[in-house]
């Protein structure tokens, strides 16, 4: 099952790169001017969206997870990371290094993070655990002046969990893409087993100067390849609408 829904998504879902090579979730390599400041506003429908269209307006009005990110680029490929996620009350500071190689098609992002996140117990409601978050991403392309492929592996601390996401961005026109991501759910430590069934996003993305608009359809309502990696409940896999919106500034 798993293989055929990759290879679906891979078929459906066929980057050059745009505004920059943004993806859904996986961590794919930036080639972003140094003194540029990535801003990043995600969200993902809480509601199903097919489910009741009118009442809940494709899922819209049941609510939605939030996630408020930036980045900022510095001279050598490197960077530094904020962010903010609704579920769970997440937080993360973090830095990365992105490099392109030159006379072949393909670069690499390696990134580290720490995080914190509510873990209430009967003691303590207002509990939260920290971690570790690293990853390695990579991403090949253009192939055959269209797609890109990309996969990114990275490790949670906190739940002990591998973390394991693959992709294809692409180009529809100069300023259009599809992208799909595919992300197996992996069992972590004994309190962290994986959910039951994978997780998956399928969009279209729109590039325009200094801006950037994705839809998309997921079948979880997380954000980003640590909150997917765990996978989603069988009883709770339902498609899903989100968007993402990217705004490139020069500081």
């Amino acid at each position: 099952m798993r293989v055929f829904l990759l290879a679906a998504i891979l078929a459906s879902t066929a980057g050059a790169f745009g505004y920059e090579q943004g993806m859904p979730a996986l961590d794919v390599p930036y080639s972003m001017q140094s003194g540029k400041l990535e801003v990043t506003i995600q969200h993902r429908f809480v509601g199903e969206a097919f489910k009741d269209i009118f009442d809940t307006f494709f899922g819209a009005d049941s609510g939605a997870n939030i996630f408020l990110g930036c980045r900022y680029f510095l001279p050598a490929g490197l960077e530094v990371d904020a962010s903010h996620q609704r579920a769970g009350g997440q937080y993360d500071l973090g830095a990365g290094y992105n490099r392109q190689f030159s006379g072949f098609p393909a670069g690499v992002h390696l990134g580290v993070s720490v995080f914190t996140i509510k873990a209430p117990t009967a003691a303590d409601q207002k509990n939260r655990d920290t971690g570790f978050y690293g990853s390695a991403g990579v991403e090949a392309g253009p192939l055959a002046g269209r797609f890109d492929l990309a996969a990114t592996l990275a490790y949670d601390s906190d739940a002990g969990r591998p973390c394991l996401g693959f992709g294809v961005d692409a180009s529809v026109t100069e300023r259009m893409n599809l992208v799909g991501e595919f992300y197996p759910a992996m069992d972590g430590d004994s309190a962290h087993p994986a959910l039951g069934n994978d997780c998956w996003a399928a969009g279209i993305r729109v590039n325009t100067w200094g801006h950037q608009f994705s839809l998309l359809m997921s079948n979880s309502t997380a954000i980003g390849l640590r909150s997917l990696a765990g996978g989603t409940y069988p009883v709770d896999d339902h498609v899903r609408l989100g968007f993402i919106v990217r705004r490139q500034l020069s500081i």
